[in-house]
């Protein structure tokens, strides 16, 4: 009796304190900060890879981060999403044919 109602009231804590979710990290997302940009890359279950340039700088280098700790730095510093470029670039479907038989060479 008593782990039903502990159960219960835990249930209750839970619901009370979800906070309304926040914006998802999704590959290619670019966030605008004050004297930066971060570019994202591949986003995992628990873990994010960035790209933080910072002021003229071409090259970046690859970070990574657990996502609410990206997100935290996101929000804190006022960070708006500016666009979603895409990082993977589609190609169109390329036809094999069989080898031709004029490769062969020529019996003498």
């Amino acid at each position: 009796m008593f782990g039903k109602a502990r159960h219960l009231c835990y249930s209750d804590v839970l619901k009370r304190n979800t906070a309304a979710p926040r914006a998802q990290l999704e590959k290619g997302q670019k966030w605008e900060l004050k004297d930066s940009s971060i570019q994202i890359g591949i986003v995992g279950k628990r873990l994010v890879h960035y790209k933080h340039f910072k002021g003229q700088i071409k090259r970046a280098p690859l970070s990574i981060a657990s996502i609410p700790v990206l997100e935290t730095y996101l929000t804190e510093n006022k960070a708006v999403l500016s666009k979603i470029s895409t990082l993977v670039v589609k190609t169109a479907p390329v036809k094999v044919t069989a080898a031709k038989a004029s490769r062969t060479p020529a019996k003498v």
